[in-house]
């Protein structure tokens, strides 16, 4: 409260009574109407004069109406009063007046004072991480499928097909023909087959180099799980073996100069036709399908259990020695009875330990 000016001090407005309380006017006013706080009037004339006595609102104060936190209420405005000034007696006891120099805050006013160009920029940058945050989520949790628009069948001899390697303009593959595999190959708009000769009893192609001059086809007699490795001119020519590798499963580099290979439980790479070879990685299932990344940097495959068959689909990063520079595990793994699985980071990161 103020500084007290005399036990039995008259105050002659709602100015000096406010001043006197430490509050401004329309508190001095609500305290009046609803705490009973001791205001006088003097009768007569247009609008009624207030007064009230110092002693009175000491002994008002001293019966403890105005609780604590009212009492420590920080003296928001000052109304510009001058000391000879009367107010109106309310109207509304439940809605004191407004006084003249306070302005009126509406839900409008708030909005256009309260928000500044900055807080509406955070404000719309904190939406747009939120939205890019909660799609980057979605999208791992629930990676997009493939969608089929139509089906356009390419060949119609009735053999059974396997291997299937295109370079966007013809499709390869291996042909069941007389208890043999040959290679074949036909437009991806369709029509006429090809064979392309070879001195091989089953022969299916694994990859194509980016030049789409050679196939790097599997060479098997019967049904061996790992198969002789050879490169096939597609326009004609001898074809020639890679070293003495026997793999599961190979794929060409994109500049053309190395074949990765996985064998037994192993990925391996070689850069000059198996003449040498480099252990990459060794794992406790069986890697299949290689792929390469188009920069030539990574190497993706599918980790297949030989007891439950179920799949789980990695990557290898080479940092250029070659010698690996991170092994993750990606997030899609396929059961044995058809369905796919999305496991969380801490699963990944336990799961490619398990692995090293």
């Amino acid at each position: 409260m103020a500084e007290r000016r005399g036990a039995t001090e008259r105050l002659d407005s709602w100015k000096d009574i406010a001043t006197y309380l430490g509050r401004n006017v329309r508190t001095a006013m609500r305290w009046e109407q609803g705490k009973g706080l001791p205001v006088h009037r003097v009768p007569g004339g247009h609008r009624q004069a207030v007064y009230a006595w110092t002693h009175e609102i000491d002994k008002w104060l001293r019966k403890g109406i105005v609780s604590q936190s009212e009492s420590a209420e920080v003296h928001e405005y000052s109304d510009h009063v001058d000391a000879g000034e009367t107010a109106a007696e309310p109207t509304n006891m439940s809605s004191p007046p407004r006084a003249a120099s306070e302005p009126e805050i509406t839900l409008a006013s708030r909005l256009r004072f309260g928000s500044s160009p900055r807080r509406l920029v955070w404000v719309a940058a904190a939406l747009i991480l939120f939205f890019v945050g909660a799609v980057t989520l979605r999208s791992l949790a629930f990676p997009p499928q493939i969608q089929f628009t139509g089906v356009t069948q390419l060949t119609s001899d009735g053999f059974p097909k396997e291997g299937l390697v295109t370079d966007g303009r013809s499709l390869y593959f291996g042909e069941h023909r007389n208890g043999g595999v040959v290679l074949a190959a036909t437009s991806v708009a369709g029509g006429p087959l090809r064979i392309i000769p070879t001195p091989f009893l089953k022969s299916t192609p694994l990859d194509i180099s980016s030049d789409r001059k050679e196939l790097l086809v599997a060479v098997r007699e019967g049904e061996e799980e790992e198969r002789a490795l050879w490169i096939v001119p597609i326009a004609g020519g001898p074809p020639r073996p890679v070293g003495n590798v026997h793999c599961q499963a190979a794929a060409l580099s994109p500049n053309g100069r190395e074949i990765a290979f996985a064998a037994g439980n192993t990925i391996y790479l070689t850069a000059d036709e198996g003449k040498s070879v480099h252990p990459i990685e060794n794992f406790a299932t069986v890697p299949h399908l290689l792929r390469w990344s188009p920069d030539g940097k990574r190497l993706r495959f599918d980790l297949r259990d030989p007891k439950s068959f179920d799949s789980s689909f990695w990557e290898i990063t080479l940092d250029g020695n070659p010698e690996v520079k991170s092994i993750m595990p990606l997030h899609l793994t396929f059961t044995n009875a058809g369905s796919m699985t999305c496991s969380s980071r801490s699963e990944i990161q336990a799961e490619a330990e398990s692995y090293r």
